[in-house]
């Protein structure tokens, strides 16, 4: 692998509506999930000076690029409860002072990060066994406060929700939904960046 690339690794977890409830069941192997090998290109500049807080500022900015067609890519629910998925939770764990730099991100679907018996089960997948405390990508919202998410079935551009949409894939990457090719040619600027680094994507929906 060349030394001017991130070696990026994304696992995405959550579950389906007609998964059944029973945790002995729903966490069986294979569980449901995807994973994504991509491949970004580092740019000059930092390759050239292995800067390392300069190295893991680009890093934070790729991933917060990359997340929005994580999240909308499959009719995700909450990977705990029946729900539909409204928000992720990003937990990373990287290696940036190696040839080539690391990093592996863990994405949990769920139904609120925050307040509930889901955002409890959450704080169990915010440490890896034998490794040291990750951090977590996004700093937890204010419990005090009102937030609204779309949902992650939704199209990753105009968000509708509706029953009657038919979601499509982009045919490049494997990854990002859209309920048309309008919305898919209107996001192209935004998610061109994210197609092209993404070298690989599996899914195991069982």
């Amino acid at each position: 692998m060349s030394n001017d690339t991130l070696d990026l690794t994304v696992k995405i977890y959550g579950s389906a509506a007609s998964d059944p409830l029973d945790e002995d069941i729903r966490y069986s192997e294979p569980r449901r999930h995807a994973v994504l090998e991509l491949r970004p290109r580092i740019p000059d500049v930092l390759n050239a000076s292995r800067d390392q807080q300069a190295l893991a500022e680009w890093v934070k900015g790729l991933i917060m690029d990359l997340l929005p067609d994580v999240k909308h890519s499959a009719e995700w629910y909450c990977e705990f409860c029946d729900k539909p998925s409204m928000e992720t939770h990003e937990v990373m764990m990287g290696w940036l002072h190696i040839n080539p730099p690391k990093l592996v991100v863990w994405t949990h679907h769920v139904c609120d990060a925050v307040v509930g018996e889901c955002a409890l089960k959450l704080k169990d997948f915010d440490s890896v066994p034998g490794l040291p405390p990750s951090v977590p990508m996004i700093p937890p919202r204010d419990p005090s406060k009102t937030y609204t998410f779309p949902l992650a079935r939704t199209c990753l551009y105009c968000k509708n929700d509706s029953s009657e949409q038919q979601m499509s894939r982009c045919s490049r990457c494997r990854l990002s939904r859209y309920c048309g090719t309008q919305c898919q040619r209107a996001d192209w600027p935004r998610h061109k960046k994210v197609c092209k680094m993404v070298d690989s994507a599996t899914w195991v929906w069982k």
